[in-house]
């Protein structure tokens, strides 16, 4: 897979359009993940998600990005990036869609309990 840093997300071609890396190398089956640039980036992998869905890439490739092929990438992936039982999970309930920014936390679970 390929992790895509925020600044390489898009190509600027020669004559001024624009290409999303991103959606080219899912096109091309190859996964992908968002280069957080440790806990600071992080931060803003909801944002920089949301950027990438605005310029092309699909909602699920996005959501697959930020959890299940970033795992794979890791080899972490018996763990977490998916839930299923037997891995480890915390969860959250959105008023929204992950990916929009104006989405809200509604409910959090660490552990298998809810934390309020």
């Amino acid at each position: 897979g390929v992790l895509v840093a925020r600044n390489r997300m898009i190509a600027r071609e020669e004559d001024g359009s624009e290409r999303n890396r991103m959606v080219e190398l899912a096109a091309a089956g190859i996964p992908i993940a968002f280069f957080s640039q440790a806990e600071e980036g992080a931060a803003e992998l909801g944002v920089i998600s949301a950027m990438a869905v605005a310029r092309g890439l699909s909602p699920s490739v996005a959501l697959r990005a930020l959890t299940a092929d970033a795992a794979a990438m890791l080899s972490i992936d018996d763990r977490v990036g998916t839930l299923e039982p037997g891995k480890d999970a915390d969860v959250i309930v959105l008023d929204g869609s992950p990916l929009e920014v104006s989405s809200s936390i509604e409910r959090v679970f660490v552990n298998g309990r809810e934390v309020r």
